[in-house]
């Protein structure tokens, strides 16, 4: 049985590929970061909002940590649908379907003398 091994060179050029890509991907997330505080005022947004900057960057780590396809953002889902999702729909089938005439009452009505 044979085994391939690489040459010390080809590792060499491996890695010298890989530290490329790593700094395109540091340039980008740079560049993204520069234009999003050039249009926002981060400092100002922060000040005023606190809450929703925790909020984002809670998200954005628990996506990054590898939370995004586990059980418990799968129980978070049906969570959502049951609460946000199916009020919306109930609404919306309520406005769309025709209402049943109301129930007159079976008593005339009193005439005052």
């Amino acid at each position: 049985m044979s085994q391939s091994r690489q040459r010390p060179d080809d590792f060499v050029a491996h890695a010298s590929e890989l530290t490329r890509d790593a700094r395109k991907v540091v340039d980008d997330v740079q560049t993204i970061y520069h234009n999003a505080s050039d249009r926002v005022n981060l400092g100002q947004f922060y000040q005023e909002k606190p809450l929703v900057v925790l909020g984002v960057a809670a998200g954005v780590g628990y996506v990054l940590g590898g939370g995004l396809f586990t059980p418990f953002t799968a129980r978070l889902l049906r969570l959502g649908t049951r609460f946000l999702l199916l009020p919306m729909v109930t609404s919306q089938l309520e406005r769309a379907l025709p209402q049943p005439p109301s129930p007159q009452s079976s008593t005339p009505p009193r005439h005052q003398e």
